[in-house]
C-alpha cells in the first residue's frame, strides 16, 4: 500500500514541476526496491526505463478531458500519433476519443519496465497491461475540477502504476 501512495505522491510532484522525472523515476525504483526484495541491481535499471516512461510529453492528448482542441497542434510522440490516427479518426468531432486512444496507448511507455521486471517475476508482464488504462484514469481525471484535473489524473496514474509494479515484484 505504501509503494502505490509514494509513486501517487512521486508522479504527481513531477508533473508539479517538483521535482524532475529523472528524480521521480529513481524516486520510484528505490520505493520499489525497499518495498520488494528485488535484487540492488533493479534500482538503476528501473532508474532508466521508469524515466523513459517519463520522458516522451503527452500534452497534445490533454483533450482527453473535456475534448478542448487548446493543445490540438502540439507534436507529441509522432508513433502514437500515426497508431491513434489508424484507430479513430482525428476530427474536432471525434478528438476526444482520439486523445483517449493516444493517452491509453502512451502508457505503453511504461511496458519496459515489466519487461525487465519479467525476470524476476513472470507474471510482470501480464501486469503489466494494466498501462493502457492511461487513458481511462485520464478520462476519469476530466470529471475534475478544470484546475485540478491534471494533477488528480497524475495522481491516480501514479497509484495505478505503483500497484501494478507491487503486484509484478510479488508483494
Amino acid at each position: 500500500m505504501i509503494t502505490i501512495i509514494l509513486f501517487a505522491v512521486l508522479n504527481a510532484l513531477r508533473g508539479d514541476g517538483k521535482i524532475p522525472k529523472y528524480g521521480c523515476a529513481a524516486g520510484m525504483a528505490i520505493v520499489l526496491y525497499f518495498c520488494s526484495a528485488l535484487p540492488l541491481i533493479y534500482i538503476p535499471i528501473l532508474t532508466l526505463l521508469l524515466w523513459a516512461g517519463l520522458a516522451p510529453g503527452w500534452g497534445k492528448y490533454f483533450g482527453v478531458f473535456d475534448g478542448s482542441l487548446a493543445s490540438y497542434n502540439e507534436t507529441e510522440v509522432k508513433i502514437i500519433d500515426k497508431i491513434t490516427d489508424k484507430i479513430v479518426s482525428n476530427s474536432t468531432s471525434s478528438y476526444r476519443l482520439w486523445c483517449f486512444v493516444a493517452t491509453s496507448i502512451r502508457g505503453l511507455c511504461f511496458y519496459p519496465v515489466f519487461i525487465a521486471l519479467s525476470f524476476y517475476d513472470a507474471y510482470a508482464l501480464l501486469y503489466g497491461l494494466g498501462v493502457l488504462l492511461m487513458g481511462c484514469i485520464y478520462l476519469l481525471g476530466g470529471y475534475a475540477p478544470a484546475k485540478y484535473r491534471v494533477r488528480c489524473s497524475e495522481f491516480g496514474y501514479g497509484a495505478l502504476l505503483g500497484l501494478l509494479l507491487t503486484l509484478s515484484v510479488g508483494n
